[in-house]
Formats: structure tokens, sequence, C-alpha cells
């Protein structure tokens, strides 16, 4: 009886507990997706860093190569393991916001079937659509920097393979072209990543629920 009775008690907190869930679904799953908006802001901003300073070091390694590269070298080894990691975070955070804005729109879409009012109806799809383009933006201006950012990273890390093996000063100065072209593609990849960014800080917002103000700041009497 008392089994029995657990049960009852746990389906009743389990129903209770989707129903809330559904009824606050929406608007949680659209401050969510503002929120992976917010994390992958933060990711590609780092990546962005890590690209520059990728090719910052390999020109270093270059400049001292008849002198003493070995420092520089380390630091450049540190910054290519850096990018590939902070690439890796970036395309991780860019999933999750995909993923999270599908599941919202997915559920949006099936609540909004049950609203019978026609203008009401309309608005939502017009609303949904709207977010929908916002996260498009994100992820087409992302695909756009990672036909530079790929081929990027596995340029610098064959460069650094090969320094591995060779540090000579004749063998760094043999990449003293990869180093200028790869200053130059940070410079490209920078620009586009940009644009993520400023897609990011356009679409974000409109995801958001608005929050109450801080507090004014306590006057000394």
């Amino acid at each position: 009886m008392k089994t029995t009775s657990l049960i009852a008690r746990i389906g009743l907190l389990t129903s209770l507990a989707l129903s809330s869930a559904c009824n606050s679904a929406g608007h949680q799953q659209a401050d969510s997706t503002g929120m992976s908006m917010d994390n992958l802001r933060v990711a590609v901003g780092a990546l962005k860093d890590k690209v520059s300073a990728a090719a910052t070091s390999l020109a270093s390694v270059v400049e001292k190569a008849d002198i003493d590269p070995k420092a520089s070298f380390e630091q450049y080894n540190k910054d290519v393991t850096a990018l590939t990691d902070a690439l890796e975070k970036g395309e991780s955070n860019l999933k999750s916001m995909r993923d999270q804005g599908q599941a919202y729109f997915a559920e949006w879409q099936k609540q909004a079937a049950t609203i019978s009012d026609p203008d009401l109806k309309k608005k939502a799809e017009e609303r949904r659509e709207k977010l929908s383009k916002a996260i498009a933006a994100v992820s087409d201006a992302m695909a756009e920097a990672r036909t530079e950012l790929v081929p990027y990273v596995k340029t610098n890390e064959d460069v650094r393979t090969y320094l591995k093996n060779d540090l000579t000063p004749e063998g760094i100065k043999s990449v003293a072209d990869k180093s200028k072209q790869i200053g130059k593609d940070s410079k490209s990849i920078g620009k586009k990543i940009d644009d993520v960014v400023e897609a990011l800080e356009k679409g974000a917002p409109e995801f958001k629920t608005a929050k109450p103000p801080p507090p004014p700041p306590e006057t000394k009497s």
C-alpha cells in the first residue's frame, strides 16, 4: 500500500512539473537561446584573439631565426594549441545555439497552432520568422568565417609540425612566406569574426526577456 501511494505521489509531482514546464517553456527557451548567443559571442571573441596571437608569435619565430627562436617557438606552439581549442569551442557553442533555437521554434510552432485568433496567429508567425532569421544570420556569418578559419588552423598546425623538426635558421626562413600569408589571413579572418559578433549583438536581444534595472546606488548621508 505504501509503495502504491508513493508511486501515485511521484506521478502527481511529475505531472505538475511537466505542466509547469509546458506553461513556461516558451519564454524560458527564448532566454536560453539568447544566452547561447551570448556564449557564442564570448567564444568567437576569444577565437579572434587566438587567430591574431598565432600570427604574431610565428612572426616572432621568423624574426629571431638567427638569434634564439626557442622561446618564440614555445609560445607559438601554445598559441596554435589554444587556436585549435578556441575553434572547437566556437563550433560547440554554435551548435548549442542552433539546437536551442530549433527546440524553441519547434515548441513555439506547436503552441501557436492552438491560437484561434487569426491576428495573433499571424503576429506569432512573423515574430518566429524574424527570430529564425536572426539565428540564420549568425550561422551564415560563422559559415563564412569558417571558410578561412578551418584552413588557417590547419596551416598553423602544419607549420608547427614542420618547425618542431627543423628549428634551424634555414628551416625557419623557409616558412617566412607562410608566416606573411598567415599574418594577412589573420586580419581577413578577424573582419569576418567581427561580422559574426555583429550578427550576434543584433540578434541576441530579440530573444531576451526584459529584466528590471539595477537599484540606484545608495547615497551617503
